[in-house]
C-alpha cells in the first residue's frame, strides 16, 4: 500500500543560447547551495540520429 507523502521540488529551467553564462548570477539570486547543471549539445544528438 502506498504511503502518504508531500514532495516539494522547486525548479527553475533556463533554456537558450549561452544561458550557462548566467548560472552564477542565478545561483546568487536564489541563495542556494546545491545546483544540478546539465548541458547537452543538441547538434551532436541530431547528427547521431541521422546516421
Amino acid at each position: 500500500m502506498m504511503q502518504s507523502f508531500v514532495q516539494y521540488t522547486p525548479t527553475k529551467v533556463v533554456f537558450g543560447k549561452d544561458t550557462q553564462k548566467e548560472a552564477g548570477k542565478l545561483v546568487s539570486e536564489l541563495e542556494i547551495t546545491n545546483v544540478l547543471y546539465m548541458a547537452v549539445e543538441v547538434q551532436s544528438i541530431q547528427q547521431k540520429e541521422l546516421r
